[in-house]
This record gives C-alpha cells, structure tokens and sequence, in this order.
C-alpha cells in the first residue's frame, strides 16, 4: 500500500469529488435500519441527556446520531486553518477523545495520527490493546524517495453527528507532524464538499431518500413517524 504526500502540502477542499473505495468500514453499513429500535434507543437518551454535564450530552448526542440514525445529510463543523486554504474536522475516537484532524484530499489513505498523541491517548485509555499494530505502509515523498511507516488499526472513529466507522487503518507520523484525515473516510460518501458560509463539511451517504425532510422529522420525532 503506498500513499501520496501532496508537493505543494494539503490540497484545497473547496471542491471535493470523491467516488474512489475507501478502507474504512462504516459502522452501519450493509445493515437494514431497523426503526423500532431507533426509537427505544432515542428515548433512552432523551431520559438521559438532562442529567448530564453541556459536554458529555453534546458528545452522546452525536455519537448517538452517527450511530443510530439511518444514513442522512451531515453538515460536520470544521475550522479554516489559520492562513491556509485548508480546515480542520473534529472526530471522536473510540467515544472518548475527540483529535481534530486536517482534511487532506491528496491523502488516499484513512487517517494519519502523530506518534505524540498515540503516546498521549495510550495513557489516558483511548487506544487500548484492542486498537491493534498494523503492517508497515510505504510512502511516496515529494522528492520521489520512499519511506515506511508504521500503522495501527482503531477500533471506532466518528464524524460527530454523522457517521461512525470501525477498524479504520491509521499511519503514524513523527510527534509534531499535523494528523490527518483523507479520501480513505470520505470517499465512503456519495459527495463531500465544504460550504464556506456555515463553514461545515457537507456530508451525502449513497442511497439518500427523495423525501429528506421526511427522513429528518422521523430522526427527531420517531414517535410520530
């Protein structure tokens, strides 16, 4: 397996046009939504959310609808990068923490992540025995020559609000190096694009019903639907 770093660094997301297969496996995929249990699921958590700090609610809830909720429309905050043409997406790693990573469309691959917040998330319980050492990757440099590099397999990584995915391969970079995420999550999508204007990555999963309206009434209200 062999990735592309970008010559000119990380590529603009002002367009993004991905159709490519991606290595990381959506938690949902290839499985019948199954309603009844969405709505049991969404009336234990609405029981819930009122006794629970602003932060820890904020994360179960979009952990819950990247989860739950059948395939819809996700619209992910990001950050525009500080005199840069590129933007940070947060995640949630195996439901704790919650690394931004910087959206790299030149990267084919799923994730790449900093040996320093490895080191970091090991402690804390993030990354356990479970988030398993995967085989080494070769990697084309600017200049032509080729390195390997290591990579670990994560148990569970989520676009807050939208999507999980499980077992996704991750690189790891020197301490220092900025994380990244690329084609290898997002291609997992119909379409991705930024809109600028409410500075949010646009989201759209294969299969999406005519009726989205509809599909987001019954994700709210699954009671009247």
């Amino acid at each position: 397996m062999k990735r592309k770093v970008a010559k000119a660094g990380i590529h603009s997301v002002l367009a993004i046009a991905l159709t490519l297969v991606g290595t990381a496996a959506p938690a949902n995929e290839g499985q019948r939504f199954d309603w009844d249990r969405y709505r049991r699921d969404w009336q234990e958590l609405r029981e819930r959310l009122p006794r629970e700090s602003d932060h820890i609610a904020s994360r179960d809830l979009a952990i819950f609808m990247a989860t739950k909720a059948p395939p819809h429309r996700c619209f992910v905050p990001i950050v525009k990068a500080t005199g840069e043409n590129s933007y940070w997406v947060p995640t949630i790693i195996n439901r704790k923490s919650s690394p931004v990573f910087l959206i790299d469309t030149g990267f084919t691959g799923s994730l790449v992540l900093p040996r320093g917040y490895l080191d970091g998330a090991r402690a804390d319980g993030t990354l356990t025995q479970l988030d398993r050492s995967a085989p080494p990757v070769t990697s084309t440099l600017a200049d032509g020559s080729e390195t390997t590099e290591e990579t670990i397999i994560i148990r569970e990584v989520v676009l807050p609000g939208c999507r999980a995915f499980r077992n996704v391969r991750a690189i790891i970079s020197p301490t220092g190096a900025p994380p990244l995420l690329g084609q290898g999550i997002l291609s997992r999508f119909s379409s991705a694009g930024i809109d600028r204007k409410e500075t949010s990555l646009v989201l759209v999963p294969e299969g999406l019903p005519p009726d989205e309206d509809r599909l987001l009434e019954c994700m709210l209200e699954p009671q009247r639907c």
